[in-house]
């Protein structure tokens, strides 16, 4: 049994979804939650790419911190 009833979903929300090594802090993004006539549901991506960036500046960071012994590495991200 279902009922069907109008409410509000908060436009957009920030997500950190897994999307890139689980030792890294995943990057927080801005999601757009969307619901068509036919109760189909899905989330958009809403910041362009822009978590892509900090994944990446997180990573190199990540690495920096854990090879600061080793003086033969270099990182250039």
């Amino acid at each position: 049994m279902a009922s069907l009833a109008k409410a509000k979903a908060p436009n957009p929300v920030t997500l950190r979804p897994y999307r890139t090594f689980a030792e890294v802090e995943q990057p927080a993004s801005q999601f757009v939650f969307r619901i068509n006539q036919n109760a189909q549901m899905a989330l958009f991506e809403a910041d362009g790419g822009k978590w892509r960036l900090e994944a990446i500046n997180n990573i190199a960071n990540y690495l920096k911190e854990s090879l600061v012994l080793q003086d033969n590495i270099t990182i250039l991200a």
